[in-house]
């Protein structure tokens, strides 16, 4: 029903979680195929890739490239791009499968941004009116998305805000 595309541009060590969150979406059939895009196959990719029993797609250029890439791979009309570190909860299974069961190609989905204290809550809490008000979803939200839409490289059309929520779970330094 829906492909996952992973980025691979940094913040590796929080895939792990990202790829954990999904299994049970595998497994009730909402997830179809999982590809990892990365701009060079490293060891920790392709170990990865091959654990979770994911594709790998070599990319190299800008995120949008590297996501255009791996769309050509997706088996889905529909996509979901994750950042590593990012985990959707709740009931993000079931909104997803809905969305993508009414949609059109002209529309897209982001997942409520949970917040993790301190700064990042106005950031959150931005990212989330954004979406809701302007259709502007971030890269930090998840995005559900047209597969055809980034195999040609264009601009996610106005999104909708579902009520499930996603945990950054990404490292951060301190600075």
């Amino acid at each position: 029903m829906i492909s996952v595309l992973i980025p691979l541009l940094d913040d590796e060590p929080a895939l792990l979680d990202t790829i954990a969150a999904l299994a049970p979406a595998v497994a009730e059939g909402v997830v179809r195929d999982l590809w990892l895009a990365t701009p060079l196959t490293d060891g920790y990719a392709a170990t990865v890739a091959d654990a979770a029993g994911c594709g790998l797609v070599e990319a190299a250029g800008t995120r949008v490239e590297m996501l255009a890439r791996a769309s050509r791979e997706a088996r889905s009309p529909w996509s979901l791009v994750l950042e590593p570190g990012l985990v959707p909860t709740g009931g993000w299974m079931a909104e997803a499968a809905e969305f993508v069961s009414r949609a059109e190609d002209d529309r897209a989905a982001v997942f409520t941004l949970a917040p993790r204290g301190g700064r990042s809550r106005l950031i959150a809490a931005l990212a989330n009116w954004q979406a809701s008000l302007l259709g502007r979803g971030r890269p930090e939200q998840g995005l559900i998305v047209s597969t055809a839409r980034l195999v040609k490289r264009q601009a996610p059309p106005r999104a909708v805000r579902l009520a499930s929520l996603v945990v950054d779970r990404r490292v951060r330094a301190r600075a």
